[in-house]
């Protein structure tokens, strides 16, 4: 609709006034309860990453804006999941369609996961 979507101006980061050396992208599902089971909450579409597209969740065409002020695809990154017999993450294949992707997800609880 002629709008940037995930744009934030300069101001909110006076910490980053020249430049930043990485980018992140992360989630969180947890439970508060001292001592309680992990939570039941699914992550993404409740499906493992390992499953792809159509049933894990996923984001494409990552990219970012350089000191040139050109936009750049994010090719080097990593993916990380705390623990992986509850979420996953999977970092895909660079390609001409989704760019930069990776998929995540994951059921929540299960007995495979503590």
């Amino acid at each position: 609709q002629g709008r940037t979507v995930g744009y934030w101006p300069r101001y909110i980061f006076s910490g980053l006034r020249t430049s930043a050396s990485l980018i992140a992208w992360g989630g969180v599902i947890g439970d508060s309860h001292p001592q309680g089971t992990h939570t039941t909450t699914q992550m993404g579409s409740g499906h493992f990453a390992n499953e792809g597209r159509g049933k894990a969740a996923f984001v494409d065409n990552l990219g970012f804006v350089d000191e040139g002020e050109h936009v750049k695809d994010a090719k080097t990154l990593l993916g990380y999941a705390t623990n992986p017999a509850c979420y996953s993450v999977e970092v895909g294949d660079w390609n001409n369609i989704e760019k930069t992707h990776f998929y995540y997800g994951g059921p929540g609880w299960s007995p495979n996961c503590t």
